[in-house]
């Protein structure tokens, strides 16, 4: 009733974010919104949000909290091997989109001695960045090609494609688009970070909309 609610006070499109699921797992509101637009006679875009290139703690079990001004240490497989190469005395590290910061102190054979600046509940599959630093993986993720494979099976008409810092994450997914016939799918280039806005005009040519 909301969704139609939305849908008749002139929403046309809705994002489903895919950073933490998969398209199976939000079968249910997919369906409830293809169901609202149907009842209502409305066309509205349903966007999925990839997980991209974004780095991020690993799953773990139980409950970890860190306390201010303490000592904590960072290595794999909690957090991704490129940060530790890249990491240098006094880096911050930011985790959670910097609801959790740290400096670090001192580096052992990929293990990062840290200092808690601020502190918190550490959650599984939240960012982790070096402030200042770009650092990123590839830009389709395992799981962003299980969601593309089955992205018009359920309805999906656009991509928004996260972290997006050159054409050739555009073309990666243009391409693969094209391998599964799913060209007709838009392709919303988000940019996040300076390296995107420094290629901004480059990736013109590669996507339908830019979300800055």
């Amino acid at each position: 009733e909301i969704l139609e609610e939305m849908l008749i006070s002139g929403m046309t499109g809705i994002r489903l974010n895919l950073s933490h699921c998969n398209l199976w797992d939000k079968k249910e509101w997919i369906d409830a919104f293809h169901q609202a637009c149907t009842h209502t006679h409305q066309h509205a875009d349903l966007m999925i949000d990839m997980c991209g290139p974004e780095l991020r703690i690993q799953n773990f079990n139980g409950k970890v909290e860190w306390k201010d001004k303490t000592q904590v240490i960072l290595n794999e497989p909690l957090i991704p091997r490129s940060i530790l190469t890249h990491a240098q005395i006094n880096d911050i590290i930011l985790i959670d989109d910097g609801k959790l910061r740290l400096r670090v102190q001192d580096i052992q054979e990929n293990t990062l001695l840290c200092e808690v600046i601020f502190g918190g509940i550490l959650k599984p599959r939240k960012s982790i960045m070096i402030e200042g630093k770009t650092i990123l993986g590839p830009a389709l993720t395992e799981n962003d090609i299980k969601n593309l494979k089955e992205a018009k099976s359920f309805g999906v008409t656009a991509i928004m494609q996260p972290f997006v810092s050159c054409k050739e994450d555009l073309i990666t997914l243009k391409d693969t688009l094209h391998k599964l016939n799913a060209d007709n799918l838009k392709i919303y280039a988000k940019i996040e970070n300076q390296i995107g806005l420094d290629h901004l005009e480059e990736l013109i040519p590669y996507c339908d909309v830019l979300v800055i």
